[in-house]
């Protein structure tokens, strides 16, 4: 997704935590991951509140500190999940397995060389920044 669909997604997806929900990576098992509700049609892939984020010159990192807990999800068929698949740092090393997810988006920042919108979230909060781009973040598709 471009950085106005994952600022939706941040902001308006009424995300919840899940911390039950087993998935494997590198051959072992994890916990923990995003439930966030799939895009509709107030999710404009353009702009976000009337702002084109794809082409800003200034940026002021989006944090959601409303975060629900999975098990009061009532209909997860309207959600797709995100596991906490971590990063890897500059050293190379995978860090942050089942306690956080790093997300690129597919836009890279119009203010700096070398930086790029990213998904960040944990248990307490799902944010949208701009980080540079020699952390090994996860890709994703949104469908």
């Amino acid at each position: 997704p471009n950085v106005n669909e994952t600022i939706w997604l941040c902001m308006q997806g009424n995300p919840h935590w899940d911390s039950k929900t087993m998935w494997s990576a590198m051959g072992h098992l994890y916990k923990g991951g995003m439930w966030l509700k799939k895009k509709d049609a107030n999710c404009n892939p353009t702009n976000y509140n009337g702002i084109d984020y794809r082409s800003v010159t200034s940026w002021t990192d989006m944090y959601n500190y409303t975060i629900g807990d999975a098990t009061t999800l009532s209909n997860k068929m309207a959600y797709f999940y995100i596991p906490a698949l971590g990063l890897y740092n500059r050293s190379g090393s995978c860090c942050f397995l089942g306690v956080g997810g790093y997300y690129w988006t597919s836009n890279y920042s119009a203010m700096y060389d070398g930086i790029a919108y990213s998904l960040n979230f944990d248990r307490t909060s799902i944010r949208v920044c701009v980080s540079t781009r020699s952390f090994g973040f996860n890709l994703w598709i949104l469908e």
